[in-house]
């Protein structure tokens, strides 16, 4: 039996102090640099062989072969899955990449390509496929490529400096330095674009300016050098191993959670963590699955420590505060939920449950509405208008509740729930 654990949770300057559970981990599994990939293997062909039809199977496969860099069983394993369940954006960027890896350029930008069929705005997209139509030789298609990246992303310093190459090419120059100096207002950590602004100015006949990028350049070089020298240690073999390992347990997981075979997603998420005790994805969906099945201590346990380990993620703030307020831990909640909005104000879920805690406290019903009306804004669905509508009935404005729970009949017609307080409110209206 664990005994009782104090988890400090932060909020501003308090400190909450929830007792809870400690979460036993199963008993350590060790993983070596020679024993990780079969481990993983044998983990995503077991769950592709129990949901043959599902997608996401085979792309856990895929990211295993990925992983140990086997890129073509990896590609064979994604288009599996692609045939199931089309468009996944990410898995065909992710082939793109591949591709690039592998020197396949020209199947790269053909990815590339898909990939802005499904979203002109995919981020990196338009850049990578600049890169890949430069190794093709085709480089007006590839300055074309890096114009659309600055477009879809004008802080984008990388794509900034790979169409100032393009405009130096092209005899641009004029244009060269501009895009050169917008990639050092962007990102001034890198040495590269002061070594190209040095061959333009000397193209230009600008031999004082040419120098004196050059030493600007030698300097970056320097300081970049020594960063790495100082913060890039080497990874041992058996923690990168043990994290390889700890990824496809949680990729396991979350497709057992999918498929509501929660003993089996538990068990991936803490072997997981037995791999890799600081895992915050592994602790995350395992709380998440505990929050989901009512199993409030356990949940509670975990989101604590993900706060001592990460206090800046709104997430786990979130999760500690949903716990609290169905424990009906009014004030406890708020603060959590009011950390979490300090850290993502636009969380609309955050928004809702802090609406609703103020609600069912009595607290501040004006707060309540300012924060349903923010949510309606950013997602106009059933749920948030049913309790906008609670958010104007405890302010005392009945037309606009009723008018706000119209709406919410509207987006969920076959909610009864929805049409008797509507009902409710409406003969309310009309005395």
């Amino acid at each position: 039996m664990c005994k009782q654990t104090l988890y400090p949770i932060c909020i501003s300057f308090l400190f909450i102090f929830v007792s809870v559970p400690c979460i036993s981990v199963s008993a350590k599994e060790t993983v070596t640099p020679e024993t990780v990939f079969p481990f993983s293997l044998e983990i995503a062909k077991k769950a592709q062989q129990q949901f043959p039809k599902n997608a996401d199977s085979h792309f856990l496969v895929g990211n295993v072969y990925y992983r140990a860099q086997q890129y073509e069983d990896a590609i064979a394993a994604f288009k599996k899955g692609l045939e199931i369940k089309p468009n996944q954006i990410d898995i065909v960027q992710l082939i793109a990449f591949i591709y690039s890896r592998q020197s396949r350029f020209e199947e790269a930008a053909e990815w590339y390509r898909m990939t802005l069929a499904l979203n002109p705005r995919a981020p990196q997209a338009s850049e990578r496929l600049g890169l890949a139509l430069v190794q093709c030789n085709q480089m007006e298609e590839a300055r074309q490529a890096f114009e659309d990246a600055v477009r879809t992303d004008p802080q984008d310093a990388s794509a900034h400096y790979h169409l100032a190459e393009r405009y130096s090419d092209e005899g641009r120059l004029g244009e060269a330095i501009k895009e050169a100096e917008l990639t050092i207002q962007h990102d001034n950590r890198f040495p590269e674009p002061y070594y190209l602004l040095s061959n333009i100015y000397r193209k230009q006949g600008n031999p004082d300016q040419s120098k004196e990028m050059l030493e600007r350049f030698r300097l970056k070089k320097e300081a970049e050098e020594k960063w790495i020298e100082q913060n890039e240690k080497p990874d041992s073999g058996e923690k990168s191993a043990a994290r390889m390992a700890a990824q496809t347990l949680i990729e396991a997981g979350a497709l057992y959670y999918q498929q509501k075979r929660d003993k089996e997603a538990e068990s991936c998420f803490l072997r997981a963590l037995s791999l890799d005790a600081k895992n915050e994805p592994a602790r995350f969906n395992l709380a998440h699955l505990y929050q989901e099945k009512g199993r409030n201590d356990k949940a509670a346990a975990l989101f604590g420590e993900l706060i001592v380990i990460n206090a800046n993620d709104y997430r786990y703030h979130l999760g500690m505060g949903m716990i609290l307020a169905a424990q009906k831990e009014w004030l406890e909640a708020e603060r959590c939920l009011d950390k979490a909005l300090a850290l993502q104000p636009d969380a609309v879920e955050a928004q809702r449950t802090l609406a609703r805690v103020l609600l069912l406290a009595h607290r501040d019903p004006i707060k309540a509405l300012q924060l349903m009306r923010q949510a309606v804004e950013i997602e106009k669905n059933a749920e948030n208008y049913n309790y906008l509508s609670q958010a104007y009935y405890m302010n005392g404005q009945l037309e606009e509740s009723l008018e706000a729970m119209g709406k919410a009949l509207e987006l969920a017609p076959n909610n009864p729930t929805y049409r008797q307080r509507f009902e409710k409110l409406r003969a309310a209206v009309m005395r």
